[in-house]
């Protein structure tokens, strides 16, 4: 009999033990959603001349979702004949004069204020052609890159 007893006992402890896991793993926690934070950086920062029928470019390896902050002014010169961002391929396409794509491109402007996304990781080119005969234009160009972190 009090072997049974005994039985009965790690039965019922076992039940209570099985009862308890599953109405503590039951309970709805709160997932928190990952931090962020930005990581900002200048890309580019600086006046710098073109000559007439020249191009100047920089480059930048960039991520995905990286947000560019672009600021950029004529400081001498009628304007800028043509400045675009565009990735290594689309670059080496412009270069060998076959079609491409930008991610943002101005013609014959004075300069402005733009936001762009970059849509995946590659290294990327800012690039300002001088379209003009003659004339040198000297411009100043802002490029800052906001990076989301999530910890």
């Amino acid at each position: 009999m009090k072997h049974y007893n005994n039985k009965i006992l790690v039965v019922l402890g076992l039940s209570i033990l099985l009862l308890y896991l599953i109405f503590s793993c039951s309970k709805k926690t709160a997932i928190e959603p990952p931090e962020k934070h930005s990581q900002q950086f200048d890309w580019v920062n600086e006046n710098f001349t073109v000559s007439a029928g020249y191009y100047k470019y920089f480059t930048e390896d960039l991520r995905a979702l990286d947000s560019l902050d672009i600021e950029i002014s004529l400081l001498q010169g009628d304007y800028i004949g043509y400045f675009f961002i565009a990735d290594e391929t689309n670059y080496l396409k412009w270069k060998a004069g076959d079609p491409y794509t930008v991610l943002l491109s101005r013609q014959n402007s004075t300069g402005g204020t733009f936001t762009v996304t970059v849509p995946s990781y590659d290294k990327f080119y800012f690039v300002v052609y001088n379209t003009a005969f003659i004339v040198t234009i000297e411009v100043h160009t802002r490029i800052k890159v906001t990076r989301w972190i999530i910890i």
